[in-house]
């Protein structure tokens, strides 16, 4: 579940909340999620195409990522106010700075996953015209997909089988 805020603590800024829900009866290595998506979202929080993560807080099973909510227009609106195109030069700067973006996240440990790139997702701020990378998912980000194949893995290893997992998620997926 995903919320439009304001925070009314210091700055009155609008903010962006994320809902994870973490129900007790998970696997124990899927607890660790929201430390690991912490730490993945502060270390690339300092690059300036993702939305920095601004506070971090739970209640009961649930997790709530606090993101600074970014002025300016997605892809998709940007594409559609030009009746479907953009001025090469806009789609250069646009590509660059995402494949850059990707190649950060790349390196990461683990490599952080967005999972789920779509226009819509790519925001144009409208203070220094900078692309940003909006709507990370907080449960790939934490590990989920590294989680699931291990389980995975050990489930067919029981089996002894050497198949391909269909449906992986990792850095590719991007």
């Amino acid at each position: 579940t995903i919320w439009a805020a304001v925070d009314t603590r210091l700055t009155q800024s609008s903010v962006v909340i994320y809902e994870l829900s973490m129900p007790n009866e998970v696997l124990k290595e899927a607890q660790v999620i929201p430390y690991s998506a912490t730490r993945a979202f502060i270390s690339i929080g300092r690059d300036s195409h993702v939305p920095a993560l601004r506070d971090v807080f739970s209640d009961r099973e649930n997790n709530y990522f606090v993101f600074e909510a970014i002025e300016g227009l997605s892809l998709s609106k940007l594409m559609f106010n030009n009746g479907g195109k953009l001025p090469e030069q806009e789609v250069v700067a646009c590509c660059l700075q995402i494949v850059e973006l990707l190649s950060v996240c790349s390196k990461q440990s683990p490599p952080l996953i967005h999972g789920n790139i779509r226009p819509e997702y790519i925001l144009k701020k409208s203070d220094d015209s900078q692309y940003v990378l909006t709507n990370f998912s907080v449960a790939l980000t934490g590990g989920l997909a590294e989680i699931v194949a291990n389980t995975k893995d050990i489930l067919h290893s029981k089996q002894s089988t050497k198949e391909s997992i269909p449906g992986r998620v990792d850095g590719r997926t991007d």
